[in-house]
């Protein structure tokens, strides 16, 4: 923190004018004192920290205030004082009228500039949500310019607002108080923001899409030209959701006629090469129906390699329906139609043949296809020889040259390259510390500047024994005093050899230099202590060299010492630890450590552990998980899988197959490189990647992805790796309650590459075993028509009969008493959550944001005629650690007021303060208060109502595990719940399918949203999930009930829908289980 030394004089004069003592809304006519002391409040307040985030406790960080004012107050007081634009944008905060008023007080040119800093680099909580001050930067916009601005961010701004304005809708708005616009203040510009929305590519699966479709009911812009915006932004759109959005916008909101769909032809037929579904249905039938001949069979033939298969059927289809169709158009569609009257799509293919037929066209027969065979099914390369890691040459362009090509200044990824640049910085260092400066001067780089800027400026660097960059801090922080670094790998997997590590540390007897911490504690994880022979000296090792711990002191033995100690009883390799939901590794510290402190936060190791500890198995690739298109370091793992030493084990090995799945543009070139490099370093063993650990997570999801992404890897020579994985893939989802989506994507792809498989059966090249394929046999043998089934029968009728019989799913039995017992623990010593008066209302739909779950509105005696809304919006922090609610408390006149809820052991208490106890908004002092049903009932409204419940999830896991929850309180808060259809038990249920473990508590999240719908007319839509997590865990349950852990009278809503009329698919799992469950 470097506040400005004039900082206090001008706080002082901030006093002296009675500003500190003042209301908020009395800012505009508070006084700013003579001209001589504005001048000295500028000089004060313009440059310089009013405090920093920073260690206020042991394990706890916080802000550190450089004063004790109000942040808000003093900054628009340098505002109406005369600060610089953009030291203004800098500090203010808030966006409401009184900020806008202070604002324009300094005229338009100065709005200008404030608008120009605050858009240079916006905050934005997600891609369609309002940004911080983003209705202060509107209202800035529409008092300075009589034109939209053209920058991205004030647009996105700006749409937001309007859907504001035209429905009142408050969604994706998070924040009370900020100033509004009215339609009036916006109408005047309305039709040139809209272009420029367009124009300027915002995302039309936003608000942008509803303000367009508002427009189609509003007398702002006419048919033609909002014709033309939407024509205009499908032409321009480059993100699929965009196209459909457009296109939904065309089609179903403004049903364009005819004459409008030909008047924009050249736009839909080139979007139709797109192959997307939603395009290709909407215009393709209608284009092939009004066009010539001619022109209606080139857009067949474009619409005809759709994406698919339905999409594919409608053309066809509209195809069908041409009666004038001629021998030159026939024959542009003759080759593509055999293709599909080949193809395993039996109504296309019906349809492809009848045309042909019809066309009096050749036809190819299904049995006569045949491929092309490209010999995918490669022998295993031989396991390499781990190069030796050069440092190379040591010179400051060297040096430069490294930290300009860092792999990533996304995340926090300790890598070979990192390596190199310490190692480099302590050799140049040892020569000359200017030669360092020279080099690092300038850096710009996410993770690595702060450190370097600290060093540069002031020749020191703050060490925290628990930071991400603690071995780093170190280093720098001991350059130009020690000889050599111990931990730079000897070879490029990282690892360091004891040999090289025992030269270095007599480097540093000679020098008498220290041994850092950090580095002798790494070069230990990086040694294979299994593979040190008897041959070693541990006795030629230097004595007293000491050790230089991070907290300044010397450690009590010396670094030869440390070493002995550490071969004789080495760190083990870490557990992976999943109870709490979320992945970690656990250590075991060994006492040869004991005073020593790894050199990182441990939960960094997901991303580090790859490198920290070169020779373990598993738990060095947790980090190594797919996370999709989001910048990740997953990738910079991959290629460091790549490196490895031994052959990966099964966890990483499905892991680097699920990276080939779309990854950000910045990573996908490192997860490409890493299985190829993987494969011909005879590191990728075929059969031994294991689906279980898909994504590190016991649900399989994005199937679809990881077929079409085996596929491309299957192509790349290793069908090998990827035929087994394909088919433990369709066994994993059979075993699910239903099958997961993207089965038949995994299926098509065992169809596409079955014929490879078995040349490479015939030649030698695999073994007959690889034709088991039991997940296939088994889905071939299921019932139905499903695609899935078809693919799967496709390929069985190609392989010669199984050895064995392959089942889909053993009839059930009754569970055994200690199987019933690991899973079913007892609530011992647990404590009923206490009632605390709260009633849920409903669900606040206008105020949601899209991304997060749908805030929950209730209320409590003691506050009547009021409402409550929870507006965490995704924070639990105040939830799960200080037992309070971030709520807006509505009264009954309908004023609005911010604050945070919570049970003092007799009543809900509402305060404006977080810190209600210090009258502040810090964190929560001292103990944190009781833990009451509010909270519950705000936890499990959030669980069925967030688009991405990871977090929710995880905290219910916890509130189990350490017995804050009980069933009495859930089935309480799930009967309340489940009466409103914004609330989805099917959601909700989601986290019971792969834990049973979790049952003992959350059973009510199953029988009462069933006696909820034995008790409606029709049957909800969520009835069959539900039935389904009951029918996987039958077993469980029906020796719960037996042993009276559940009421038998919690089941009747089950047996009232399984005599229920009719037969659809919800009385029939009813009935089974009723059946199973022996009720």
């Amino acid at each position: 923190m470097k506040p400005n030394p004039l900082l206090n004089e001008s706080i002082a004069v901030f006093k002296e004018l009675g500003w500190h003592t003042a209301q908020y809304d009395e800012i505009l006519n508070l006084p700013l004192g003579t001209v001589e002391q504005q001048r000295r409040v500028v000089q004060g307040l313009e440059t310089g920290d009013w405090g920093e985030y920073g260690r206020v406790a042991e394990n706890s960080y916080g802000w550190i205030s450089a004063h004790t004012v109000n942040d808000q107050m003093l900054a628009l007081f340098a505002l109406r004082c005369g600060v610089s634009a953009r030291r203004a944008e800098e500090l203010i905060t808030t966006d409401d009228e009184v900020t806008f008023s202070c604002i324009i007080q300094r005229g338009r040119v100065f709005a200008a500039q404030f608008l120009e800093s605050y858009y240079r680099s916006v905050p934005r909580m997600h891609e369609h949500t309002l940004s911080v001050k983003g209705a202060l930067g509107v209202a800035l916009a529409l008092f300075t310019e009589n034109a939209p601005l053209e920058n991205l961010d004030y647009l996105k701004d700006w749409v937001v607002l309007a859907r504001y304005a035209l429905t009142g809708q408050k969604r994706d708005m998070y924040r009370e108080g900020s100033k509004l616009p009215f339609l009036d203040d916006l109408l005047p510009t309305f039709k040139d923001h809209v272009f420029a929305s367009v124009e300027n590519g915002v995302a039309a699966t936003g608000p942008l899409k509803e303000v367009l479709a508002a427009l189609t009911n509003a007398d702002i812009i006419t048919r033609d030209e909002l014709i033309k915006v939407c024509v205009r932004g499908l032409d321009l759109a480059v993100r699929p959701g965009d196209r459909k959005a457009y296109t939904q916008l065309l089609v179903e909101d403004l049903q364009l006629d005819t004459t409008e769909l030909l008047a924009n032809q050249e736009v839909f037929k080139n979007v139709l090469t797109s192959g997307e579904t939603p395009v290709v249905e909407a215009f393709a039938p209608s284009l092939i129906a009004v066009l010539s001949p001619a022109e209606a069979a080139e857009i067949a033939l474009t619409s005809l390699y759709a994406k698919a298969a339905k999409t594919r059927l409608q053309v066809l289809k509209a195809v069908e329906q041409r009666q004038d169709v001629q021998t030159a158009e026939a024959l542009i569609l003759a080759d593509r139609l055999n293709e599909l009257a080949a193809s395993k799509e039996k109504p296309s293919a019906r349809i492809a043949k009848k045309l042909l037929e019809n066309w009096n066209l050749a036809t190819t027969p299904v049995s006569e296809k045949t491929s092309d065979i490209k010999g995918l099914w490669n022998p295993t390369p031989p396991l390499w020889e781990v190069p030796e890691f050069i440092l190379g040459e040591v010179s400051v362009t060297a040096l430069a040259h490294v930290i300009n090509f860092l792999r990533t200044d996304e995340q926090y990824l300790f890598d070979i390259e990192g390596d190199r640049l310490l190692a480099l910085a302590v050799e140049l260092a040892r020569e000359d510390v200017a030669q360092v400066r020279l080099a690092l001067n300038g850096v710009k780089h996410k993770v690595w500047s702060p450190l370097i800027f600290s060093w540069l400026e002031n020749n020191e660097v703050k060490l925290f024994s628990d930071d991400y960059l603690s071995h780093s801090q170190m280093v720098f922080a001991a350059l130009g005093k020690i000889p050599c670094l111990l931990s730079t790998p000897s070879r490029l997997d990282s690892s360091v050899a004891f040999a090289d590590l025992a030269d270095r540390l007599v480097l540093y007897a000679r020098s008498q230099a220290e041994v850092l911490e950090s580095d002798l504690v790494l070069s230990l994880l990086r040694l294979d202590v299994s593979a040190l022979g008897d041959e070693i000296n541990l006795f030629g090792l230097p004595a007293g060299v000491p050790v230089r711990l991070m907290d300044g002191t010397v450690l009590d033995r010396d670094a030869a010492q440390v070493i002995r100690d550490y071969l004789a009883d080495p760190l083990p390799e870490g557990s992976i630890d999943s109870s709490s939901g979320w992945l970690k590794v656990v250590l075991e510290m060994p006492q040869s450590l004991k005073g020593l402190q790894l050199p990182f936060r441990l939960n960094y190791m997901d991303t580090e552990s790859t490198r920290l500890f070169p020779h373990w198995g598993a738990p060095a690739f947790i980090g190594m998980r797919w996370f999709g298109q989001e910048v990740s370091s997953a990738g910079l793992c991959a290629d460091d899988a790549s490196y490895r030493a031994k052959p990966l084990p099964a966890e990483a090995a499905i892991n680097l197959l699920a990276l080939q799945r779309p990854v950000h543009p910045k990573m996908a070139d490192y997860c490409a490189e890493g299985i190829v490099n993987a494969w011909k370093r005879g590191l990728l063993i075929p059969g031994v990647a294991d689906v279980a650990f898909l994504d590190w997570d016991s649900e399989l999801s994005s199937l679809a992805a990881l077929a079409k992404a085996l596929y491309e890897v299957a192509q790349l020579g290793m069908l090998s790796v990827v035929w087994p994985v394909l088919d433990d893939l369709l066994g994993a989802s059979m075993q699910k309650p239903r099958m997961v989506a993207g089965t038949a994507e995994v299926a098509e792809i065992m169809a596409e590459l079955v014929d490879e498989v078995l040349v490479a059966v015939k030649t030698g090249v695999a073994d007959e075993v690889v034709l088991e394929v039991p997940g296939v046999r088994a889905l071939a043998s299921r019932a139905g028509k499903s695609k899935a089934v078809e693919f799967a029968q496709f390929v069985v009728a190609k392989l010669p009969e199984a050895q064995f019989s392959y089942q889909l799913v053993a009839e059930p039995t009754r569970i055994l008493p200690e199987e019933f017992e690991k899973i079913w623990q007892p609530l011992a010593g647990l404590v009923s959550v206490p009632e605390d008066g709260a009633r849920i209302c409903g669900f606040d739909e206008a105020t949601a944001v899209s991304t997060c779950a749908l805030p929950v509105i209730f209320e409590t005696g003691n506050y009547p005629h009021e409402k409550f809304i929870n507006t965490g919006f995704g924070w639990y922090y105040a939830i799960t650690h200080e037992h309070q609610a971030k709520v807006v408390r509505v009264s009954a006149d309908g004023s609005k007021s911010e604050g945070f809820i919570h049970w003092d052991g007799s009543q809900l208490v509402f305060s404006e303060y977080r810190n209600w106890r210090g009258g502040n908004s810090g964190a929560l002092e001292g103990e944190s208060s009781a833990f009451a049903r509010f909270l519950v009932k705000i936890i499990l409204a959030d669980l069925a109502t967030d688009p991405d419940p990871y977090s929710q999830r995880n905290i219910v896991r916890t509130l189990v595990r350490e017995g804050k929850l009980d069933d009495v309180t859930v089935a309480a808060t799930v009967s309340e719940l489940v009466m409103f259809p914004q609330w989805s038990p099917a959601r909700a249920v989601y986290l019971l399918e792969s834990q049973p473990e979790l049952l003992n508590v959350l059973w009510p999240m199953l029988t009462r949203p069933l006696g909820y719908a034995a008790s409606q007319n029709a049957l909800p839509r969520w009835v069959n999930r539900v039935l389904d997590i009951v029918l996987l865990h039958s077993e469980v349950l029906q020796e719960a009930t037996l042993r009276g852990f559940i009421p038998l009278d919690e089941w009747q809503g089950v047996k009232q829908i399984a005599v229920k009329k009719g037969s659809s698919v919800a009385v029939k799992k009813a009935q089974e289980v009723v059946s199973r469950l022996s009720i």
